[in-house]
């Protein structure tokens, strides 16, 4: 047969010209077995084996960076190559040395387009021998964290900006301060080596300040940004000549060490296509009310997108008011703290921009009658809300949910059954039929979002009586299987005591593959024949969890990323009782 008949005969999934396109389908964990089928795969996929390499990243965010790029991986030093599943990309022989990782990750650099390194157990991670010089996008937090502390780190950094300044698009720098551990870094940043190249369109710096000598000269690059996040630094005044930011369209700042209304006069007025603004104030700060009038006067005809939280005083109606209406489209995002949300407001904000809202925080307008469940069947783009409750009855005499694409829940559901108490040898509450086949109305709704990835049922205030509240429980038997769909959950957080079963545990583990935390919010009351007193401090339950990857701690971790939170919940092995005495006639 000559070589034309085979070329003739041969598969199109054997081209590497198919691969390639094959490969933008599919997900970090795909693309690798696709790479070990053969010679032929094997070359087609590595490319997109390592596009987007983490290393060093927290496990509580690798789903996000999973859910922003399918081709994200993560890699620990310490420990070895892993998937975006986390198991092990090297065969089942003994666990790799760092050498043997640092050598792969050398021949694999030439294919990295996006790379993020945060924790620097080793100062020659950054040693690429000059073959990693196409990377778009690049993340270094600050110094190592041993206390090897020598210039082979500072030169590698060198060494890698250098080599990608020409090509870098987005650059993120963490914790660039002035010392570290009481000694002087050496005065140089990342960002000086792009300072002669206009490529860069997104732009984070994390910690630091900036020195007044670069200060000019940052500045011009700030000026080609569309995106710019500034955290926890120091804003020096303009230079003396200071252009707007013609192309600047995302601005985030959060708690700068300088005034608000400086920051509001030296960055943010600057920006006149500005179209989402997120704007983090120190606690001690008030709320600058020349904002108002910038905004009233058109200086972000765009502006679409306002968050603006931390400072310690409340934003009046009046000023809330005339942002409603001197707006130029309706909003998207609208989070403004306000002492509370009366009914007058709530109706400017259904007439104009129900249908844009993508993120709602009604935390203070708990006042207003069934509020959230019209917000949840009138706003089809949202994707986040926050609030204080909702009762059971709200959501079942209501119209179905329209927002289908919902990515965070994080309201309390309240079923208004009262404090149950348990009869003296029952070992479970007993539901009525009635309040059983409320619970499965509930979920079948909840059943629904299937793009969830946080389902908040925590209390997340003091209510006033305590007795006219019941969580929604988390049981199979009162219908959490109408919630196999949400195939997507990250986190999942409960209201008090939880009468969790193994069924329970082991039906969420196995439904819910992304899974990282489950958490709850206090301790139960400790009344004498009560539902509470009979659960409390039972730990099988994080014992379970923690064994199979899933986060469950005592203490909220951290605010900015998704809490990691404990909680006090009763888990029971055996299952003889489980269908005796659930319903009550």
């Amino acid at each position: 047969m000559s070589m034309d008949d085979a070329a003739q005969k041969q598969h199109p999934l054997h081209l590497p010209e198919v691969l390639f396109q094959v490969a933008l389908y599919l997900d970090a964990k795909d693309v690798l077995a696709c790479s070990l089928v053969s010679r032929t795969s094997h070359s087609a996929f590595e490319p997109y084996v390592w596009r987007n390499l983490h290393i060093g990243v927290h496990p509580s965010q690798h789903t996000t960076l999973r859910h922003q790029d399918p081709f994200a991986r993560f890699i620990s030093i310490k420990t070895q190559v892993s998937n975006n599943q986390g198991q092990s990309q090297l065969s089942e022989g003994s666990q790799p040395s760092e050498d043997d990782l640092l050598q792969v990750l050398h021949r694999a650099s030439p294919w990295i387009r996006s790379l993020s390194i945060h924790k620097h157990y080793s100062t020659y991670q950054l040693n690429f021998n000059g073959r990693c010089t196409m990377l778009e996008s690049l993340s270094i937090e600050g110094p190592p964290l041993d206390d090897q502390f020598d210039t082979a780190y500072w030169d590698n950094c060198k060494t890698l900006v250098r080599k990608n300044s020409a090509n870098l698009r987005s650059l993120t720098m963490m914790s660039w301060g002035r010392s570290y551990r009481g000694r002087k870094l050496p005065k140089w940043s990342p960002l000086s080596e792009c300072v002669q190249h206009k490529n860069l369109r997104s732009l984070r710096i994390q910690g630091g300040s900036f020195r007044d000598k670069q200060w000019a000269s940052y500045w011009k690059i700030f000026e080609d940004l569309e995106s710019l996040t500034l955290e926890f630094i120091h804003l020096p005044p303009p230079p003396s000549i200071a252009n707007e930011f013609p192309r600047l369209r995302t601005l985030v700042l959060h708690q700068l060490r300088t005034e608000p209304l400086r920051q509001l006069d030296w960055i943010i007025r600057l920006c006149p296509m500005l179209q989402t603004l997120e704007w983090t104030l120190e606690p001690t700060t008030h709320f600058p009310v020349e904002f108002t009038h910038y905004f009233v006067g058109l200086t972000w005809p765009e502006l679409g997108s306002i968050s603006i939280k931390g400072h310690r005083d409340y934003m009046s109606h009046e000023d809330y008011i005339s942002i409603l209406k001197a707006t130029q489209r309706p909003f998207r995002v609208l989070d403004l703290k306000i002492q509370s949300q009366p009914q007058d407001l709530f109706d400017m904000l259904r007439q104009s921009h129900f249908k844009t809202l993508t993120k709602v925080d009604l935390f203070s307008a708990v006042a207003i009658p069934q509020c959230v469940q019209e917000v949840l069947e009138s706003c089809p783009l949202l994707e986040h809300i926050t609030a204080k409750v909702i009762t059971a009855q709200d959501i079942t005499n209501g119209r179905p949910w329209v927002c289908i694409g919902l990515k965070e829940f994080k309201v309390m559901i309240n079923m208004g059954f009262g404090r149950m108490k348990l009869d003296r040898g029952a070992k479970r509450p007993k539901f009525t039929e009635s309040e059983q086949g409320l619970c499965h109305a509930v979920f079948e709704q909840l059943g629904r979002l299937e793009q969830l990835h946080v389902l908040d049922l925590r209390r997340h205030y003091w209510f006033t009586d305590m007795r006219a509240y019941f969580p929604l429980p988390l049981e199979l038997r009162l219908g959490l299987g109408q919630l196999s769909r949400l195939e997507d959950i990250e986190v999942i957080g409960f209201h008090g005591s939880q009468d969790l079963r193994m069924t329970d545990v082991e039906w969420m583990l196995q439904t819910w593959r992304y899974l990282t935390a489950v958490y709850g919010d206090q301790l139960s009351s400790k009344r004498s024949g009560t539902f509470e007193n009979e659960y409390v401090r039972n730990h099988k339950l994080a014992s379970v969890l923690n064994s199979r990857g899933v986060r469950f701690q005592k203490h909220e971790d951290d605010t900015k990323t998704r809490g990691l939170v404990g909680s006090w919940a009763r888990l029971l092995y055996d299952t003889e009782s489980e269908s005796e005495g659930e319903v009550e006639e």
